[in-house]
C-alpha cells in the first residue's frame, strides 16, 4: 500500500467517525437519509428545512434551520412555547 492510500483511509474514517458522532452533522445526514418530523409536509414528502430539538430535561421544542443557526423555541397556535411534560401534567 502507498501513502496516499492509507491517507485516505484514515481521512475516510475520521470524517465517518465525525457525522456519526457530533451532533452538529445532523443537518448534513438528514440530506442523504430523510428522516421526516412534524415540522415536514408528510403527505408531500417535503422537508421543512427545518431541525427540531427536544430538550430531554423539560420536554421543551426547540427549532433551528442549521448547524450554527440560533435555537427558537417552537409555539403552539396559542403562541405558548411546545414542552411535551407540560402537556402531560395539563391533561391529568
Amino acid at each position: 500500500m502507498n501513502t496516499n492510500t492509507i491517507g485516505f483511509g484514515i481521512f475516510l474514517g475520521v470524517m465517518l467517525l465525525y457525522f456519526f458522532t457530533v451532533p452538529s452533522a445532523k443537518p448534513i445526514l438528514k440530506t442523504f437519509w430523510k428522516n421526516y418530523d412534524d415540522t415536514d409536509d408528510l403527505a408531500n414528502k417535503e422537508a421543512s428545512g427545518l431541525i427540531l430539538y427536544i430538550d430531554h430535561g423539560t420536554g421543551c421544542h426547540y427549532l433551528c434551520r442549521g448547524v450554527f443557526d440560533t435555537l427558537v423555541p417552537r409555539l403552539d397556535k396559542n403562541g405558548k412555547q411546545v414542552c411535551e411534560y407540560q402537556q402531560k401534567e395539563e391533561k391529568q
